[in-house]
């Protein structure tokens, strides 16, 4: 028999399966990965840069897509993961200087990543946004087929 405590990551209600005696061993791999999860999202928020903060999600990523099975009842693999990758989009945006071309590509491969996680509603229209001012922003590629896509992501946030 296990019981669940629900802990708060930011804005974010995150369901862990805490276990009894009987059940301890598989779920406290499971609690362990859970709270390395969380540990290293949340430790994002608190680096300096937008460069540190990426680097910080993307450790979170690193323990978060492989893990099999998901360590949290709620939330879900795609609601996490779509958050996740969204957030590490959002940092590679805010990275100026000479480091910004690269980053803006990270970002680009960051958002398409969320699209494959998140299914509707509002975080999505803020990824197809993201998305939309890297295009406008993005120097590699012709000029004119990135305005087209910026369009067709802003026009895709704007029906949501």
């Amino acid at each position: 028999m296990a019981w669940t405590r629900s802990v708060m990551v930011g804005m974010l209600a995150v369901h862990l399966v805490v276990p009894t005696a009987a059940f301890a061993q598989p779920n406290a791999q499971n609690n362990a990965l859970a709270l390395s999860i969380v540990s290293a999202w949340q430790n994002s928020s608190h680096a300096p840069t937008p460069e540190a903060r990426a680097q910080k999600i993307e450790e979170a990523l690193a323990l978060a897509v492989p893990a099999n099975p998901w360590p949290f009842r709620e939330p879900t693999r795609d609601d996490l993961l779509g958050r996740m990758w969204g957030q590490l989009a959002n940092e590679y945006r805010r990275v100026e200087g000479a480091n910004r071309p690269a980053a803006l590509e990270r970002a680009l491969t960051a958002y398409q990543q969320a699209l494959t996680h998140i299914k509707g509603g509002a975080d999505l229209a803020r990824v197809h946004y993201g998305l939309g001012q890297v295009y406008l922003d993005r120097i590699p590629g012709e000029r004119t087929q990135n305005i087209k896509r910026a369009i067709a992501a802003f026009n895709a946030a704007a029906v949501i």
